[in-house]
């Protein structure tokens, strides 16, 4: 007995999925950050050029409904990371022992680098320049309140890991987005030039010259 039915067919070595092939469905390409998906769909296009139209309108249709996600995003306000960090910086752990403030301060160095992170990643999401405003001004205040804290293990901890860099990096990234938006004048009118201008000073009597470029941005 013969069949000849198509799904009697096996399917040519060059249908089957490899790395250099692979099956591209929804499932797995939704997983894969929005930059690197739409890449995909676009190489995906060169290969199958009848699929083109459709691809780019697809791409085209998500990134206006994007924009319009983004801009009609309320803003965000990052307040209750500079208020945390303070009271972790001065009231938590001081009445620890120096061995247990050592542990501690470890985790607040910690807790500094994934709330730069999350203020970071949601600024990326709003279009709103009350966000942007917010993010620079919680981590201006969370790099003054790890400057002033008392003297201690906890102080020398922080000051010597990533935090003050991951902090200034951050604010920097930030302070780029509003230049592009022509939102400078709104963080000069706010005192940060003068504010920045006080965290060079006081981070560069340790050697952390992060902070400068940040007050030559602003002064400039």
């Amino acid at each position: 007995m013969s069949y000849s039915s198509e799904r009697g067919k096996r399917p040519r070595q060059d249908d089957l999925p490899s790395p250099s092939n692979p099956i591209i469905t929804a499932h797995t390409i939704s997983p894969l950050p929005l930059a690197q998906s739409h890449a995909l769909l676009l190489e995906l296009s060169t290969s199958h050029p009848s699929a083109a139209p459709v691809i780019a309108a697809y791409i085209n249709r998500f990134t206006q409904d994007e924009a319009a996600r983004r801009a009609n995003a309320p803003s965000v306000d990052f307040d209750h990371y500079s208020k945390s960090i303070w009271k972790a910086l001065n009231i938590t752990h001081a009445r620890k022992s120096g061995s247990k403030q050592y542990e501690a301060a470890h985790d607040i160095a910690g807790d500094i680098d994934d709330a730069v992170r999350d203020i970071l990643s949601r600024v990326a999401q709003s279009d709103r320049y009350a966000t942007r405003l917010s993010a620079f001004s919680t981590m201006r205040k969370v790099s003054k309140s790890i400057i002033t804290c008392g003297e201690g293990e906890i102080r020398k901890v922080v000051m010597n890991s990533q935090a003050p860099g991951s902090l200034a990096e951050g604010m920097e990234r930030v302070l780029d987005a509003m230049e592009a938006k022509g939102e400078l004048q709104g963080l000069k009118d706010e005192g940060m030039a003068e504010k920045v201008a006080e965290l060079d000073v006081e981070y560069g009597r340790y050697g952390i010259e992060e902070y400068k470029v940040l007050f030559e941005k602003l002064s400039g």
